[in-house]
C-alpha cells in the first residue's frame, strides 16, 4: 500500500510538472501572437502607404492599429536601418523582403504551436499507458478515474493552442497566400520529401556502376598505390593522376560519411536541422546524399577507366583535370539542379569561413569549418594541380615546377598546411569577441597548436632532418593530446565523473552505453594515427605519399566518427534548454513601437 501511495504521489508530482510547463510555453505563444498580431498590422499599413503613393511611401511615420486596443503606434524597419525622423522612401522590394520574413516567422510560430499541441497528445497516452500497467501488475482498477483527472488538466483541456492555429492559418492565407489556403497549408506544415521510387531507383544504379567499375579498376591495377619521387615525364604525370583521384576520393569519402551521419541522426532524433539553422523540410535526406555521392563515385571512375585505355589521346593528362572540373561544377556552383539550394548554402558558409573574424559565427559555419581540417592532404593536391597545370610542368615541362625546388611552391606548402586551423582560430576569436567565454579562448589554444604542428610538420618534410624530426613529433603530440582532452570533454560532453552513466553522461542517446567507450578509444587511436605514420617512414621505404594518403583516408573516417557525438551532444544541450525552435528574424522593431502623436 505504500509503494502504491508513492506511486501516486510521484505520479501527481509528474502531472504537476507538466502543467507548469505547458502553461508556461502556451504563455509564451500568446506573447508572441501578439507581436506578430502587431508585425501584421504594420505590414498592412505599409501595403495601403505603398499603394497610395503608387510604389513608394514614407520611411519614417507609419501608424498602426491594434485590434485590441486600436492604439496607434509607429514602427520603424529594422532591416532598412532608417533613423527616426529622418525622411526616406520605402520601395516595393522592401515591403516584399519584410513580407518573406513574417511569412518566415509565421511558419516558425505555427510549428511551435504544432509541437506544444503533441507535446499535450504525447503526455496524455504516457499517462495512460502508465496506469494501465499499473492495473496490470497490481490487478486494481483506477486507470479509469486517474484518467478522467488527467484529461481535465490544463494542459489536456486548454484549447488555447488550437484557438491560436486557427488564427495564424486564417492570417497567412488572407494577407500572405493570397486568400489560396491550399498554398498557405504548404508553407505552414512542409513535408520533407520521403525516398520517392525514382530516388530508389537511381541509387541503386549509381551504386551498381560504382561497385562495378571499382572492380575494375581493383582486378586491372589502374590506381597504383605509389609512384616513384623522381621528377621525370612519367612520374609527374603519374603524380597528376593520382593528385586528382585522391583529392576526389577524399571529398567524396566525407559525402558517404555525411550521408551515414544523416541515417545515424535521423535514427536517434537528433534535430540536426534546428542546429544548422536550416529552414525545416529543406534538409537533405541520407539517400539523397549518397544518390549525389555514388553518382559523383561513378563519374570519377569511369574518367580514370577511360585514361588507363587511351593513354595516347591528345593532352591525356587534361582528361582527370576536366573530370575533377565537372565534379567541382556540381558540388559547388550554385546551377539551378542537383539540390541547388543545398549548395548556395554549402558555398555562403565557405565565404563566411573565409572572413570569419569580420562577422557573427554560427554553428553551421563551425561545422563546416572543422570538417576542412580534415581535408588538409586534399587542399594540398590542388595546389600541386594548379602548379602542374597552370605553373609550368604541364605546358614548359619545367622539371622543377611544382617540387620541393621551386620556392614558390616550398612556401604555398607553408600556407595550405595553416588555413583550416587558421580560420577555425578565427572564428573562436569572433566568439571570444561577442560572448566573451574563456571556453572560446582555449578552444582557440587548441587549433593554435594545430596550426603549429601543421607548420613543423612541412618543415620537416622539406628538410627531413633529426631536428625537424623531434620538433615536429613534440608539437604534434601536445596538438594531439589537446585534441582528444577537447573531442571527449567538450565537444561530446564526456568523461563525466558524477554522471548516472559511469565517465559518460547523464543523457545518452544510443542504447548500449558500451558504444561510446569504444568510440572515445577508437578517436584516441585515429588521432595518434600520425605518431605510428612516423615509425613507418623511418623503418620502411614506404613512399611518403602513400603514408599521407592512408593518413588522410582516417582522418576522413575520424572527422564522421565525431561527427555524430557532436550534433547529439548539441542536440541534448538544446534539449535540455527547451530550445525545440530557434528564434526568428522580424522585420519591425519591436523597441521602436510607440504611441503616435
Amino acid at each position: 500500500m505504500e509503494l502504491a501511495l508513492e506511486f501516486f504521489r510521484r505520479l501527481d508530482a509528474e502531472l504537476n510538472r507538466v502543467n507548469r510547463f505547458y502553461k508556461l510555453k502556451e504563455e509564451e505563444y500568446t506573447l508572441r501572437a501578439h507581436t506578430l498580431q502587431l508585425q501584421m498590422a504594420t505590414l498592412l499599413e505599409l501595403r495601403k502607404a505603398l499603394a497610395r503613393d503608387g510604389g513608394k511611401s514614407p520611411g519614417t511615420g507609419v501608424c498602426v492599429s491594434d485590434a485590441k486596443d486600436e492604439n496607434k503606434s509607429e514602427a520603424i524597419l529594422d532591416v532598412w536601418s532608417i533613423p527616426p525622423g529622418q525622411e526616406g522612401a520605402i520601395s516595393k522590394k522592401q515591403v516584399q523582403h519584410a513580407e518573406k520574413l513574417l511569412r518566415t516567422a509565421f511558419a516558425d510560430f505555427y510549428r511551435g504551436l504544432g509541437l506544444l499541441k503533441s507535446y499535450s497528445s504525447i503526455n496524455i497516452m504516457a499517462f495512460s499507458k502508465i496506469l494501465k500497467k499499473f492495473d496490470k501488475v497490481t490487478g486494481w482498477s483506477v486507470s479509469a478515474t486517474y484518467l478522467r483527472a488527467v484529461e481535465t488538466s490544463y494542459f489536456a483541456s486548454s484549447e488555447k493552442v488550437v484557438k491560436l492555429m486557427d488564427r495564424v492559418e486564417n492570417i497567412f492565407t488572407l494577407h500572405l497566400a493570397k486568400r489560396n489556403h491550399r498554398e498557405a497549408m504548404i508553407y505552414l506544415r512542409p513535408l520533407q520529401d520521403s525516398s520517392s521510387n525514382f530516388l530508389s531507383f537511381f541509387l541503386g544504379i549509381f551504386t551498381g556502376c560504382s561497385v562495378a567499375l571499382l572492380s575494375i579498376l581493383v582486378l586491372k591495377g589502374i590506381i597504383p598505390l605509389r609512384w616513384e619521387s623522381g621528377v621525370n615525364t612519367h612520374g609527374e604525370h603519374m603524380r597528376a593522376l593520382i593528385s586528382v583521384s585522391s583529392t576526389v576520393g577524399l571529398v567524396l569519402l566525407h559525402l558517404y560519411m555525411y550521408g551515414w551521419n544523416v541515417y545515424l541522426w535521423r535514427g536517434a532524433r537528433v534535430n540536426y536541422a534546428l542546429i544548422f539553422e536550416w529552414a525545416p523540410g529543406t534538409e537533405l535526406q541520407y539517400q539523397q546524399v549518397l544518390l549525389l555521392s555514388t553518382g559523383l563515385t561513378s563519374l570519377w571512375m569511369l574518367a580514370l577507366i577511360v585514361v588507363k585505355l587511351y593513354p595516347t589521346l591528345p593532352y591525356s593528362d587534361l582528361v582527370p583535370f576536366l573530370m575533377f572540373l565537372v565534379i567541382l561544377v556540381i558540388l559547388f556552383l550554385p546551377l539551378d539542379f542537383c539540390y541547388r539550394s543545398t549548395r548556395v548554402v554549402f558555398l555562403r558558409c565557405m565565404i563566411q569561413i573565409m572572413s570569419a573574424p569580420f562577422h557573427k559565427v554560427v554553428l553551421a559555419d563551425i561545422f563546416l569549418a572543422d570538417q576542412l581540417c580534415s581535408q588538409v592532404t586534399a587542399m594540398r593536391n590542388i595546389q600541386f594541380l594548379i602548379c602542374y597545370y597552370f605553373e609550368g610542368y604541364f605546358d614548359l615541362q619545367d622539371k622543377r615546377a611544382c617540387t620541393s625546388q621551386c620556392p614558390t611552391f616550398r612556401n604555398l606548402q607553408y600556407v595550405v598546411a595553416m588555413l583550416p586551423s587558421w580560420w577555425r582560430l578565427m572564428q573562436c576569436a569572433r566568439r571570444w569577441m561577442d560572448d566573451g567565454e574563456v571556453q572560446q579562448v582555449l578552444n582557440g589554444g587548441k587549433y593554435l597548436s594545430a596550426l603549429i604542428a601543421a607548420v613543423v610538420r612541412v618543415a620537416y618534410v622539406q628538410s627531413e632532418t633529426g631536428g625537424w624530426l623531434i620538433v615536429y613529433v613534440a608539437c604534434s603530440l601536445v596538438s594531439s593530446l589537446f585534441g582528444v582532452y577537447w573531442d571527449t570533454v567538450r565537444d561530446w560532453g564526456l568523461l563525466q565523473a558524477k554522471s548516472a552513466n559511469p565517465w559518460l553522461r547523464d543523457h545518452l542517446l544510443l542504447k548500449h552505453r558500451g558504444v561510446y567507450y569504444i568510440s572515445m578509444v577508437t578517436n584516441i587511436v585515429l588521432r595518434m594515427a600520425w605518431l605510428f605514420a612516423v615509425v613507418v617512414e623511418e623503418t620502411s621505404d614506404l613512399d611518403r605519399n602513400t603514408v599521407d594518403l592512408v593518413l588522410a583516408t582516417l582522418e576522413v573516417i575520424r572527422r564522421g566518427h565525431w561527427n555524430f557525438y557532436r550534433l547529439e551532444y548539441q542536440h541534448l544541450h538544446n534539449f535540455g534548454d527547451f530550445t525545440a525552435l530557434k528564434q526568428m528574424a522580424l522585420p519591425f522593431q519591436d523597441s521602436s513601437i510607440q504611441a503616435c502623436r
